[in-house]
């Protein structure tokens, strides 16, 4: 007896076609194996990287409290936080996000900085007083350059952050 298998990709296999997670764990998959619909055969270096950071049994606990329709983007998130586990073993995802908060506050900063440059040279072309400078502004225009490229020269820049999956 053979059954057809629906893959969370859309493939559809044929049993006894073992998921990634058994295939992986050389355990037998049945129908009702809970894993499957997220790890298709192809795809072990996905469970493979989430079983270093949550074991198979955590792995089922987890999904068996969460509604069918929800599964899938319980296991993307948890593939997302077990490779920034693996890349950042001390942080994982809350480093991301720290850096990209850091980001956010700099930038928000250099718009102000701009702002204010922008505000300050109209006022000079309409032949009105300057507004004085405020403190935070940069002296010349290569510190500023100099921080925006340090800022985006940064390891984990916004698209290496994207492309891990």
């Amino acid at each position: 007896m053979s059954e057809t298998r629906e893959y969370k990709s859309g493939v559809s296999s044929r049993w006894p076609t073992p998921c990634a997670a058994c295939k992986v764990l050389k355990r037998r998959c049945s129908s009702s194996c809970i894993l499957a619909p997220s790890f298709p055969p192809k795809d072990a270096q996905r469970f493979i990287a989430v079983h270093k950071i949550f074991p198979r049994t955590n792995m089922i606990r987890m999904l068996q409290g969460i509604p069918e329709e929800k599964r899938a983007l319980a296991v993307d998130s948890m593939v997302y936080e077990a490779n920034a586990r693996l890349k950042d073993p001390v942080y994982g995802c809350t480093g991301i996000i720290c850096i990209l908060q850091q980001q956010i506050l700099r930038m928000e900063g250099e718009l102000a900085n701009i702002k204010a440059l922008l505000i300050n040279s109209r006022q000079l072309q309409l032949n009105k007083n300057p507004l004085p400078p405020t403190s935070n502004l940069p002296e010349n225009t290569d510190e500023l350059c100099a921080d925006l490229s340090e800022l985006f020269s940064t390891e984990m820049s916004l698209d290496h952050l994207l492309a891990w999956e």
